[in-house]
C-alpha cells in the first residue's frame, strides 16, 4: 500500500494519479478548497506560488464552468493572484473574467511560468504613480471550507490535510502538554463517549456539535487532525483510535492508514484546520444571533399591530370634543 507523503504531492503527475484512483471526481472541490487556502495569505513565496499555479493550471482544464467561475471570482480579488491562472481562466470562459482586467490578462497569456512567479529581472523604473486605493479584505467563508473537508471522501481529505502546509504558519506554537490527553484516553478506553466528546470540545476550543461530529466520523481523518493539534503521543492516538469508534477500530488496515496519516501530517497543518473549525463556529454563532434578534422582533411588532386594531364586530371608541373649560359635552 502506497503511503501518502508530501513528496507525492510536489509533482503534478503524482497528484493526478492519486486523484484518479479515488473513483470519485474530487477535482472541483479540490480546486475550490486550494484556492480558498491560497487567498488567505496576502503574499506567497516563489515555491508556494509555483506549487499552486501548477496545480491550478492542471485542475482548471478538467473542472466544470461553474467551478472555474467561482475560482476566477476569488482570485481576481487577490493582490498576488497568479497571472498564468487568470489568463487560462479567461481563455476557457470569457464570462468568468473581470472586464476591467481583460487588457492585462491578454498581455500575460504567452508569458512563462518563471515570469508569472516573479523570477525575472526587474523592469526599468517608471514614474511613480499615486498608490491605488486598496479594496476591502475579502470575506472568507470558513463554513464552506469546513464543509468541504467533512463532506469529502477519505482520499480527498488526505489531499486537503497535506496541502494545508502551504498556507499554514510554520512558526505556530504547538499545544502545551496538559492532563487532557490522559483524561481523553481514560474516557475512550472506558467507552464513555459523551465524556470524551466534552473533553475534546474543551481541548480544541470548538463547539459541542463539531466535537460530536469529529468523534462519530466514520473514516477518522477529523480525529487525526484533532489529535495532532493536541500533540497527542502516537501510542495514545492508536489506543484511542481502536477504542473510540467501532467502525474504525475493527479494521486493522484502517488503523494503520490513519496512523500513517497522523505521522505524516505536519503540526502547523493540523492547527490551521482547527483554526478554520473555530472560525466556522464563530460565523455560525453570529448568524444564529442575527436570526434570533430578527425572529424576536417579528412577534413583538405583530402584537403591537394587533393591539392597535379594533376587534371584529367592535366599533372604534370615539371621544366627544373637549370644551375650553376641560369638560366634555
Amino acid at each position: 500500500m502506497e503511503r501518502l507523503t508530501l513528496s507525492n504531492l510536489d509533482g503534478m503527475t503524482g497528484l493526478a494519479g492519486l486523484a484518479d484512483r479515488t473513483g470519485v471526481d474530487i477535482k472541483p472541490t479540490l480546486l475550490r478548497v486550494l484556492t480558498d487556502l491560497y487567498i488567505q495569505k496576502a503574499t506567497h513565496s516563489p515555491h508556494e506560488a509555483q506549487h499552486f499555479t501548477e496545480l491550478a493550471l492542471r485542475l482548471i482544464e478538467v473542472v466544470d464552468e461553474s467551478t472555474r467561475a467561482a475560482v476566477a471570482a476569488r482570485l481576481q480579488k487577490h493582490p498576488a493572484a497568479p497571472k498564468a491562472v487568470l489568463a487560462r481562466l479567461a481563455q476557457l470562459g470569457p464570462r468568468t473574467a473581470d472586464p476591467s482586467q481583460q487588457g492585462s490578462i491578454e498581455l500575460f497569456t504567452e508569458t512563462s511560468l518563471e515570469d508569472d512567479l516573479g523570477l525575472f529581472e526587474p523592469p526599468a523604473p517608471k514614474v511613480q504613480q499615486p498608490p491605488a486605493p486598496q479594496s476591502p479584505p475579502q470575506q472568507i467563508d470558513y463554513i464552506e471550507q469546513r464543509e468541504a473537508f467533512f463532506t469529502a471522501p477519505s482520499d480527498e481529505r488526505r489531499l486537503i490535510l497535506l496541502n494545508l502546509e502551504h498556507v499554514a504558519d510554520p512558526n505556530v506554537a504547538p499545544a502545551q502538554e496538559t492532563n487532557i490527553i490522559r483524561y481523553l484516553e481514560q474516557a475512550a478506553l472506558a467507552g464513555r463517549a459523551q465524556e470524551f466528546t466534552t473533553l475534546l470540545q474543551q481541548g480544541l476550543g470548538v463547539s459541542r456539535a463539531l466535537a460530536r461530529r469529529i468523534v462519530t466520523d466514520r473514516t477518522g481523518e477529523p480525529f487525526v487532525a484533532s489529535a495532532k493539534a493536541l500533540a497527542m503521543p502516537t501510542d495514545v492516538f492508536q489506543r484511542i483510535l481502536m477504542s473510540l469508534n467501532p467502525v474504525i477500530g475493527q479494521s486493522v488496515e484502517r488503523v494503520f492508514e490513519l496512523s500513517d496519516l497522523f505521522l505524516d501530517l505536519p503540526m502547523p497543518s493540523a492547527l490551521h484546520l482547527v483554526a478554520i473549525w473555530r472560525a466556522a463556529d464563530r460565523m455560525e454563532a453570529r448568524s444564529l444571533i442575527h436570526r434570533r434578534v430578527h425572529w424576536d422582533d417579528t412577534p413583538a411588532l405583530a402584537r403591537r399591530s394587533a393591539a392597535s386594531e379594533p376587534r371584529r364586530g367592535e366599533q372604534p371608541a370615539t371621544q366627544e370634543p373637549q370644551r375650553l373649560d376641560g369638560s366634555r359635552g
